[in-house]
Order: structure tokens, then sequence, then C-alpha cells
């Protein structure tokens, strides 16, 4: 696949799925972040939050030359949106509905994980990754994974400071 028809592909999606749902549809100068009054003690996991979501789109940006990459830019674009929703958007995703979207994505992600996990004994040692594909893959999920669940404690935490401001 063409890497300019992948990026091109790869925006259109994302601004095609943050204008679904109004809260999340990005509009100039509306890139907010929750106030750190409002919720104090999350500021520094908004900036954890941001960095995640920046290497995820690092992670959708190499799978240009991957045979299964669109599968893959598809799988990290799910972690990198609720990632960027935690770091610049909380107060938009705090409600019912985007709880629930969020769980569903957690809970899908982590399935993900234990399908691709990798079967390679020692598939952390840098000689069997490099070579092995599905050790990538698996460590590709548990990374996807682990940012799902930063963006999720996020989000639980400031939902936390709603409903007990005490």
């Amino acid at each position: 696949m063409d890497s300019n028809l992948f990026m091109m592909t790869i925006q259109k999606i994302l601004k095609m799925v943050l204008d679904l749902y109004p809260p999340f549809a990005l509009t100039k100068g509306d890139l907010s972040v929750a106030s750190d009054q409002q919720f104090p003690g999350v500021r520094s996991m908004k900036y954890v939050n941001i960095l995640f979501c920046v290497m995820m789109v690092l992670f959708i940006g190499v799978q240009y030359n991957d045979p299964d990459g669109l599968m893959w830019a598809f799988i990290y674009l799910v972690p990198a949106l609720w990632a960027a929703l935690a770091g610049f958007r909380l107060n938009h995703v705090l409600g019912n509905r985007a709880f629930s979207a969020l769980a569903v994505s957690v809970l899908g992600t982590l399935v993900l994980m234990g399908y691709y996990w990798p079967s390679t004994p020692g598939f952390w040692h840098k000689d069997v990754w490099w070579e092995t594909e599905t050790a990538r893959e698996g460590m590709g999920m548990m990374i996807a994974s682990l940012v799902m669940l930063v963006a999720a404690f996020t989000i639980w935490s400031a939902r936390r400071k709603l409903a007990d401001p005490a």
C-alpha cells in the first residue's frame, strides 16, 4: 500500500470517528483540557495520556509497510483515540455513554491481547521479537492494552472525583 494513501486513509478515519459523536468533535481552538482545578490529581495523568497518544500514533505510522498494516492501524487507533480524549477532552468522556464505549474498548483490547499473546518462548528477548512477527504483534497488543488501561483509569478517576468531590 502506498504510504501517502495509507496516511490519508488514517486521517479520514480519525476525522470520521471524532465527528460521529459531537462531544468528540475537534474544532479549531477547542482542544480544551479538563481544568486542573476541576480534577486535581489528574494533571499528571493528562500528560501521560498525551504521551501515550503520540506513541500510538507513531505505532500507526510504522504500519504502512506491513501486509496487514491497515488492520493494525485500526487496532492502534482505538487506544490512541481514548488516550487523546483522556488527555485533551476529559470533560467530554465522563458521561455514561462514553464510559460504556470505553468499557467495550478496554474489554476488546484485552481480548485481542489474549488472542495475540506470543507463544514464542522468550518473546521478550530482542533476538526473538526482531525476527518473529507474532512476538511483535503480541507485544504491540500488550502496549495497546496498557494504554487503554491508563486512559480508563484516568477517566474513571475523574468520574469518581465528580461523584465525590470531597
